[in-house]
């Protein structure tokens, strides 16, 4: 009997010893910056848009996706692309580019503030890039 009870407690106290499973903790890096089409990396994990200009023209189009000031989900931080490459719009592409160069198992949050005009012109705006800055 003290033998079996010796067992169990030995089983008890060794099954106490052992340190439990944890996750590892994933970088995750947010960046902040013009627009973005996630569907060409597939390391963004979330997006957000803040603009100061709600839609009402289609031509002048320099709100979020949906028309509206904010946006969050899928396809938050895309904007129409403008046909230089050289435009302003293509940062955001960039720093994402340059950050998987650095670590390709990043995560990425990103973040438009950019108001960006149906042909894919874009400028930040202080109030939007403060509003991004408290979401995060």
């Amino acid at each position: 009997m003290k033998k079996t009870l010796l067992s169990l407690l030995s089983v008890a106290i060794a099954f106490t010893a052992i340190q439990p499973a944890q996750a590892e903790d994933q970088k995750v890096l947010a960046i902040i910056d013009s627009a973005i089409n996630s569907n060409n990396f597939p390391s963004i994990i979330h997006e957000v848009c803040f603009t100061t200009v709600k839609s009402v023209d289609p031509k002048q189009n320099m709100s979020c996706p949906n028309g509206e000031l904010f946006m969050e989900g899928k396809g938050a931080a895309s904007a129409p692309w403008p046909t230089s490459i050289n435009n302003a719009t293509y940062h955001g592409d960039s720093m994402v580019k340059s950050a998987l160069t650095v670590n390709p198992n990043l995560k990425i949050v990103f973040i438009r503030f950019n108001d960006v005009t149906s042909l894919g012109n874009s400028r930040g705006d202080a109030k939007a890039l403060a509003l991004a800055f408290d979401w995060v």
